[in-house]
Protein backbone atom coordinates (compact mmCIF):
# COMPACT_ATOMS: atom_id res chain seq x y z
CA UNK A 1 0.00 0.00 0.00
CA UNK A 2 1.46 3.37 -0.95
CA UNK A 3 0.41 6.92 -1.73
CA UNK A 4 1.64 9.54 -4.10
CA UNK A 5 0.57 12.93 -5.42
CA UNK A 6 0.47 13.41 -9.21
CA UNK A 7 3.08 15.78 -10.54
CA UNK A 8 5.64 15.05 -7.84
CA UNK A 9 8.50 12.58 -7.71
CA UNK A 10 7.84 9.39 -5.80
CA UNK A 11 9.55 9.24 -2.41
CA UNK A 12 10.74 5.77 -1.45
CA UNK A 13 12.03 6.81 1.97
CA UNK A 14 9.96 5.86 4.98
CA UNK A 15 8.74 9.01 6.79
CA UNK A 16 9.33 9.22 10.55
CA UNK A 17 6.47 8.04 12.72
CA UNK A 18 4.18 10.68 14.20
CA UNK A 19 3.60 10.62 17.96
CA UNK A 20 0.13 9.09 18.17
CA UNK A 21 0.68 6.58 15.36
CA UNK A 22 3.93 5.46 16.98
CA UNK A 23 2.21 5.04 20.36
CA UNK A 24 -0.66 3.04 18.85
CA UNK A 25 1.59 0.76 16.82
CA UNK A 26 3.83 0.00 19.78
CA UNK A 27 0.95 -0.49 22.22
CA UNK A 28 -0.98 -2.79 19.90
CA UNK A 29 2.17 -4.80 19.23
CA UNK A 30 3.06 -5.13 22.92
CA UNK A 31 -0.43 -6.24 23.89
CA UNK A 32 -0.43 -8.86 21.14
CA UNK A 33 3.00 -10.03 22.29
CA UNK A 34 1.65 -10.41 25.84
CA UNK A 35 -1.22 -12.48 24.45
CA UNK A 36 1.29 -14.85 22.87
CA UNK A 37 3.78 -15.01 25.73
CA UNK A 38 1.29 -15.61 28.52
CA UNK A 39 -1.40 -17.37 26.48
CA UNK A 40 -4.01 -15.00 27.89
CA UNK A 41 -5.99 -14.27 24.75
CA UNK A 42 -9.17 -15.80 26.17
CA UNK A 43 -8.99 -13.73 29.36
CA UNK A 44 -8.30 -10.55 27.41
CA UNK A 45 -11.16 -11.27 25.05
CA UNK A 46 -13.54 -11.86 27.95
CA UNK A 47 -12.77 -8.68 29.90
CA UNK A 48 -11.20 -6.42 27.29
CA UNK A 49 -13.05 -7.41 24.13
CA UNK A 50 -16.33 -5.70 23.35
CA UNK A 51 -19.22 -8.03 24.21
CA UNK A 52 -22.57 -6.27 23.54
CA UNK A 53 -24.60 -8.33 26.02
CA UNK A 54 -22.12 -7.77 28.86
CA UNK A 55 -22.01 -4.02 28.26
CA UNK A 56 -25.80 -3.78 28.51
CA UNK A 57 -26.26 -6.29 31.32
CA UNK A 58 -23.20 -5.64 33.49
CA UNK A 59 -22.13 -2.14 32.46
CA UNK A 60 -18.66 -3.07 31.20
CA UNK A 61 -18.35 0.25 29.37
CA UNK A 62 -14.54 0.23 29.45
CA UNK A 63 -14.72 -2.33 26.66
CA UNK A 64 -15.51 0.47 24.18
CA UNK A 65 -11.84 1.50 24.55
CA UNK A 66 -10.01 -1.70 25.49
CA UNK A 67 -11.33 -3.76 22.57
CA UNK A 68 -9.46 -1.47 20.18
CA UNK A 69 -6.07 -2.67 21.51
CA UNK A 70 -6.70 -6.43 21.28
CA UNK A 71 -6.30 -8.45 18.06
CA UNK A 72 -7.40 -11.96 17.19
CA UNK A 73 -4.38 -12.94 15.06
CA UNK A 74 -1.10 -11.64 13.70
CA UNK A 75 -2.70 -11.00 10.28
CA UNK A 76 -5.47 -8.99 11.96
CA UNK A 77 -2.84 -6.87 13.72
CA UNK A 78 -0.70 -6.56 10.57
CA UNK A 79 -3.52 -5.28 8.35
CA UNK A 80 -4.62 -2.69 10.88
CA UNK A 81 -1.02 -1.60 11.47
CA UNK A 82 -0.36 -1.14 7.74
CA UNK A 83 -3.46 1.01 7.32
CA UNK A 84 -2.64 2.99 10.47
CA UNK A 85 0.88 3.65 9.22
CA UNK A 86 0.11 4.70 5.65
CA UNK A 87 -3.06 6.70 6.31
CA UNK A 88 -2.77 7.69 9.95
CA UNK A 89 0.45 9.71 9.79
CA UNK A 90 -0.79 12.13 7.14
CA UNK A 91 -4.07 12.55 9.03
CA UNK A 92 -2.19 13.24 12.28
CA UNK A 93 0.12 15.78 10.62
CA UNK A 94 -2.85 17.59 9.13
CA UNK A 95 -5.15 17.53 12.17
CA UNK A 96 -2.65 17.63 15.00
CA UNK A 97 -1.99 14.87 17.53
CA UNK A 98 -4.80 15.70 19.94
CA UNK A 99 -7.51 15.91 17.28
CA UNK A 100 -6.17 12.76 15.64
CA UNK A 101 -6.48 10.84 18.91
CA UNK A 102 -10.04 12.07 19.41
CA UNK A 103 -10.94 11.03 15.86
CA UNK A 104 -9.32 7.61 16.30
CA UNK A 105 -11.01 6.68 19.56
CA UNK A 106 -14.29 8.36 18.59
CA UNK A 107 -14.43 6.17 15.47
CA UNK A 108 -13.49 3.08 17.44
CA UNK A 109 -16.14 3.90 20.04
CA UNK A 110 -18.70 4.44 17.28
CA UNK A 111 -17.92 1.08 15.72
CA UNK A 112 -18.46 -0.60 19.07
CA UNK A 113 -21.63 1.37 19.76
CA UNK A 114 -23.17 0.35 16.44
CA UNK A 115 -22.36 -3.28 17.23
CA UNK A 116 -24.04 -3.01 20.63
CA UNK A 117 -27.14 -1.36 19.19
CA UNK A 118 -27.60 -3.72 16.25
CA UNK A 119 -26.53 -6.95 17.95
CA UNK A 120 -27.34 -6.30 21.60
CA UNK A 121 -27.79 -9.94 22.63
CA UNK A 122 -24.44 -11.16 21.27
CA UNK A 123 -22.05 -12.84 23.68
CA UNK A 124 -19.26 -13.02 21.07
CA UNK A 125 -16.42 -10.58 21.91
CA UNK A 126 -15.39 -8.08 19.24
CA UNK A 127 -11.69 -7.15 19.14
CA UNK A 128 -9.43 -5.04 16.97
CA UNK A 129 -8.71 -1.48 15.89
CA UNK A 130 -10.54 -1.87 12.58
CA UNK A 131 -13.41 0.46 13.52
CA UNK A 132 -10.94 3.21 14.40
CA UNK A 133 -8.91 2.53 11.24
CA UNK A 134 -12.02 2.78 9.07
CA UNK A 135 -12.66 6.16 10.67
CA UNK A 136 -9.14 7.20 9.61
CA UNK A 137 -9.91 6.11 6.02
CA UNK A 138 -12.92 8.41 6.02
CA UNK A 139 -10.86 11.30 7.42
CA UNK A 140 -8.07 10.69 4.89
CA UNK A 141 -10.53 10.91 2.01
CA UNK A 142 -11.99 14.17 3.35
CA UNK A 143 -8.61 15.77 4.04
CA UNK A 144 -6.90 14.72 0.78
CA UNK A 145 -9.77 14.11 -1.66
CA UNK A 146 -7.75 14.42 -4.89
CA UNK A 147 -4.67 12.49 -3.81
CA UNK A 148 -4.18 9.32 -5.86
CA UNK A 149 -3.66 6.19 -3.78
CA UNK A 150 -2.40 2.79 -4.89
CA UNK A 151 -3.87 -0.13 -2.95
CA UNK A 152 -2.49 -3.64 -3.20
CA UNK A 153 -5.55 -5.85 -2.94
CA UNK A 154 -4.62 -9.21 -1.46
CA UNK A 155 -1.04 -7.77 -1.45
CA UNK A 156 -0.88 -8.55 -5.20
CA UNK A 157 -3.36 -6.61 -7.35
CA UNK A 158 -2.56 -2.86 -7.65
CA UNK A 159 -5.65 -0.64 -7.75
CA UNK A 160 -5.44 3.15 -8.08
CA UNK A 161 -8.16 5.50 -6.91
CA UNK A 162 -8.59 8.98 -5.51
CA UNK A 163 -8.52 9.19 -1.74
CA UNK A 164 -12.10 10.46 -1.58
CA UNK A 165 -13.28 7.13 -3.00
CA UNK A 166 -11.41 4.90 -0.54
CA UNK A 167 -14.02 5.03 2.21
CA UNK A 168 -16.84 4.31 -0.26
CA UNK A 169 -14.86 1.42 -1.75
CA UNK A 170 -14.21 -0.32 1.55
CA UNK A 171 -17.62 0.59 2.90
CA UNK A 172 -19.28 -0.90 -0.16
CA UNK A 173 -17.25 -4.08 0.18
CA UNK A 174 -18.26 -4.39 3.84
CA UNK A 175 -21.94 -4.01 2.94
CA UNK A 176 -21.68 -6.63 0.20
CA UNK A 177 -19.92 -9.07 2.52
CA UNK A 178 -22.46 -8.40 5.25
CA UNK A 179 -25.37 -9.06 2.91
CA UNK A 180 -23.78 -12.22 1.53
CA UNK A 181 -22.90 -13.86 4.82
CA UNK A 182 -25.42 -16.39 6.07
CA UNK A 183 -23.68 -17.03 9.38
CA UNK A 184 -21.05 -15.34 11.47
CA UNK A 185 -17.74 -14.99 9.64
CA UNK A 186 -15.77 -13.86 12.66
CA UNK A 187 -15.35 -10.39 11.11
CA UNK A 188 -17.10 -7.43 12.77
CA UNK A 189 -18.60 -5.84 9.66
CA UNK A 190 -20.94 -3.64 11.69
CA UNK A 191 -18.02 -2.24 13.69
CA UNK A 192 -16.20 -1.40 10.43
CA UNK A 193 -19.22 0.43 9.02
CA UNK A 194 -19.80 2.13 12.35
CA UNK A 195 -16.21 3.36 12.32
CA UNK A 196 -16.76 4.87 8.87
CA UNK A 197 -19.96 6.56 10.02
CA UNK A 198 -18.46 8.03 13.17
CA UNK A 199 -15.33 9.09 11.27
CA UNK A 200 -17.57 11.11 8.98
CA UNK A 201 -19.57 12.52 11.90
CA UNK A 202 -16.37 13.65 13.60
CA UNK A 203 -15.04 15.35 10.48
CA UNK A 204 -18.43 17.00 9.91
CA UNK A 205 -19.05 18.07 13.51
CA UNK A 206 -15.52 18.21 14.92
CA UNK A 207 -16.07 21.55 16.66
CA UNK A 208 -19.00 20.25 18.67
CA UNK A 209 -17.21 17.03 19.67
CA UNK A 210 -14.15 18.96 20.85
CA UNK A 211 -16.32 21.47 22.70
CA UNK A 212 -18.01 18.60 24.53
CA UNK A 213 -14.60 17.18 25.49
CA UNK A 214 -13.37 20.60 26.62
CA UNK A 215 -16.50 21.03 28.72
CA UNK A 216 -15.87 17.69 30.42
CA UNK A 217 -12.25 18.64 31.07
CA UNK A 218 -13.30 21.94 32.62
CA UNK A 219 -15.91 20.18 34.74
CA UNK A 220 -13.38 17.64 36.00
CA UNK A 221 -10.58 20.17 36.52
CA UNK A 222 -12.83 23.11 37.36
CA UNK A 223 -10.50 25.11 39.59
CA UNK A 224 -7.53 24.83 37.30
CA UNK A 225 -9.61 25.79 34.28
CA UNK A 226 -11.01 28.86 36.01
CA UNK A 227 -7.54 30.06 37.02
CA UNK A 228 -6.13 29.71 33.52
CA UNK A 229 -9.06 30.78 31.34
CA UNK A 230 -7.75 34.30 30.67
CA UNK A 231 -4.25 33.17 29.76
CA UNK A 232 -5.63 30.36 27.63
CA UNK A 233 -7.60 32.76 25.45
CA UNK A 234 -4.57 35.02 24.92
CA UNK A 235 -2.31 32.04 24.16
CA UNK A 236 -4.91 30.60 21.78
CA UNK A 237 -5.05 33.83 19.78
CA UNK A 238 -1.28 34.21 19.68
CA UNK A 239 -0.40 30.62 18.80
CA UNK A 240 -3.32 29.54 16.62
CA UNK A 241 -4.98 32.55 15.02
CA UNK A 242 -2.23 35.12 14.40
CA UNK A 243 -0.16 32.89 12.04
CA UNK A 244 -3.27 32.09 10.01
CA UNK A 245 -4.24 35.76 9.72
CA UNK A 246 -0.69 36.58 8.61
CA UNK A 247 -0.90 33.86 5.96
CA UNK A 248 -4.19 35.27 4.66
CA UNK A 249 -2.67 38.76 4.45
CA UNK A 250 0.40 37.53 2.54
CA UNK A 251 -0.98 34.75 0.31
CA UNK A 252 -4.77 35.03 0.34
CA UNK A 253 -7.52 33.05 2.02
CA UNK A 254 -7.55 30.46 -0.79
CA UNK A 255 -4.17 29.13 0.38
CA UNK A 256 -5.50 27.96 3.76
CA UNK A 257 -5.46 24.25 4.48
CA UNK A 258 -8.47 22.32 5.73
CA UNK A 259 -7.09 22.39 9.28
CA UNK A 260 -6.48 26.18 9.19
CA UNK A 261 -10.05 26.79 8.01
CA UNK A 262 -11.37 24.61 10.83
CA UNK A 263 -9.27 26.53 13.37
CA UNK A 264 -10.70 29.83 12.18
CA UNK A 265 -14.23 28.46 12.35
CA UNK A 266 -13.63 27.15 15.84
CA UNK A 267 -11.98 30.41 16.92
CA UNK A 268 -14.96 32.45 15.74
CA UNK A 269 -17.21 30.39 17.98
CA UNK A 270 -14.73 30.18 20.87
CA UNK A 271 -13.94 33.90 21.10
CA UNK A 272 -17.53 35.19 20.94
Amino acid sequence: MSTYTPGTSYNYTMPPLTKAVKFLLITNGLIFLLQLLFNQSSALFQYGGLTPALILQKGMVWQFITYQFIHASFMHLLLNSIALYFFGMDVEREMGTRNFCVLYFFSGFGGGLCSVILDSSSMVPIVGASGAVFGLLMAYGILFPHRVVTLLLFFIIPVQMKARHIAFFFGGMEILFLMGERSGSGIARIAHLGGLLFGYLYMRYEIYVLDAINYCEKWIFKREAEDKVGHQKEDYIRKQIDPILDKIAKKGIHTLTWRERRILKKAKKKLK
